[in-house]
């Protein structure tokens, strides 16, 4: 029986004209590696192209939003395509026809901060509020 790691993101569909998708990985704080960029990238083109779709919000699980890039497990040269992905991930965000929206109730460093930036709007939660 093969073991599959769990998904680095939940999208909810359940509830138009709203795409949710949910950074899920809090044991490593929602950092943006390959699967979570992957993803992300995948859930924005799904949801730009769903009928009806208006708004993307971007939240997360765990006590951190999303702490930035996962840096320490590329080596030199796997860190260009990484940067550039995440380049074109904010891009995207930032020129999306949907209006983007950032939960960010938690830790937000690094590219986690340039992710909630890249949205239209961000709504900072109360769980780092008193930080």
């Amino acid at each position: 029986m093969a073991l599959t790691a769990p998904a680095p993101l939940r999208v909810d569909t359940g509830r138009p004209p709203l795409v949710r998708a949910t950074l899920d990985t809090p044991a490593t704080r929602n950092r943006l590696d390959d699967d979570m960029l992957t993803a992300l990238t995948g859930a924005l083109t799904a949801a730009e192209a769903a009928e009806g779709a208006e708004v993307f919000v971007l939240d997360a699980t765990g006590d951190s939003f999303c702490s930035g890039i996962a840096l320490g497990e590329a080596d030199r040269d796997g860190w260009r395509p990484r940067l550039t992905a995440v380049h074109h991930l904010l891009q995207r965000l930032a020129d999306s026809p949907l209006v983007t929206v950032a939960v960010v109730d938690g830790a937000a460093t690094g590219g986690g901060v340039g992710l909630a930036a890249a949205c239209d709007h961000v709504i900072a939660g109360p769980a780092r509020a008193s930080a």
